[in-house]
């Protein structure tokens, strides 16, 4: 099923890092890098419901879309949302101005 890329606006990208900001490792500049170690701390902590939700943010699909994708197709689009949406930035940016995750 091919994905619809799309930039969050900044109300959407900040409940993104709402989502994920517990999971964000400390020190990666690496976008595939970072990505992959935000999924590893989801798995770790054994709670996929902010993986699913940031998903759902990201690409506007229902729960059931993304439960038909293949967990490949899944993790691929993360990592490419990830990146479109310059997270790695966002993150800077909140550390910046100093905002705290809800």
């Amino acid at each position: 099923m091919p994905i619809k890329h799309k930039a969050l606006n900044l109300k959407e990208a900040l409940e993104l890092y709402d989502l994920l900001a517990k999971f964000i490792p400390k020190n990666t500049d690496d976008i595939i890098d970072f990505a992959g170690k935000i999924i590893d701390n989801i798995i770790k902590s054994e709670n996929s419901n902010n993986y699913f939700l940031s998903i759902q943010l990201m690409t506007g699909l229902s729960e059931k879309e993304i439960l038909k994708m293949n967990a490949q197709e899944i993790f691929i689009a993360f990592c490419e949302y990830i990146a479109i949406n310059r997270m790695l930035d966002l993150v800077e940016f909140c550390k910046k101005i100093g905002y705290k995750n809800a």
